[in-house]
């Protein structure tokens, strides 16, 4: 039975990897003979903008911490402080691609997944301060049919990573970009962060 359901993570992970990859038109570049650590500047902010709609009235969930610790993700939505833990946490085969999600302390019917690409590059090293050249997300919310929020390629979403320790396999980072409502309104995350450790 725990077979199966890794073969399942592992093709709904090649899924969410083939639609990020298609519908991304950016150029991928080699690192073959590059230095074995990578030390990039972190990604630029972005605007702030505001909110309105189902989200005006959100309050900060009750238990998010002032610094993360390992499996918890968090991010601002306007003013408001969203936050969770990371219950799943993939690396693709390849190395190249990983997944983690888990639900929200705001409401046992909301969560967060990631979905990021480093390809060509891979996790094979440790590396601090990368910029990963392709991600995606959504916010998910069992109670209705669609996602709360949604990344689109379209628009700009920044992931970065802030440490990998390949010994340990943990992995921190950030994240911040212009997420689609359910109601396809644009509304922009900011302050996103993440650690957890990858399997």
């Amino acid at each position: 039975m725990r077979r199966y359901k890794y073969i399942w993570v592992q093709v709904c992970l090649s899924a969410l990897m083939a639609l990020l990859c298609t519908t991304n038109c950016s150029r991928e570049y080699s690192l073959e003979g590059s230095d074995t650590t990578l030390i990039l500047q972190p990604p630029a902010p972005l605007p702030d903008s505001g909110i309105g709609g189902p989200f005006s009235n959100l309050v900060t969930c009750t238990g998010c911490a002032a610094e993360l610790e390992t499996n918890q993700w968090s991010f601002q939505l306007s003013n408001t402080l969203l936050c969770g833990i990371i219950d799943t946490a993939i690396l693709s085969s390849t190395r190249e691609a990983f997944t983690f999600f888990g639900p929200s302390l705001c409401s046992l019917d909301s969560g967060l997944v990631i979905t990021a690409s480093l390809a060509p590059d891979k996790l094979d090293r440790n590396i601090t301060g990368y910029n990963i050249p392709k991600a995606g997300m959504y916010y998910y919310d069992h109670v209705g049919n669609q996602h709360m929020l949604e990344s689109r390629s379209s628009q700009p979403f920044r992931m970065h990573i802030i440490s990998y320790n390949h010994q340990t396999k943990e992995i921190s980072g950030s994240f911040s970009g212009v997420v689609y409502t359910a109601d396809g309104k644009e509304v922009i995350i900011k302050g996103g962060l993440w650690k957890t450790h990858l399997y």
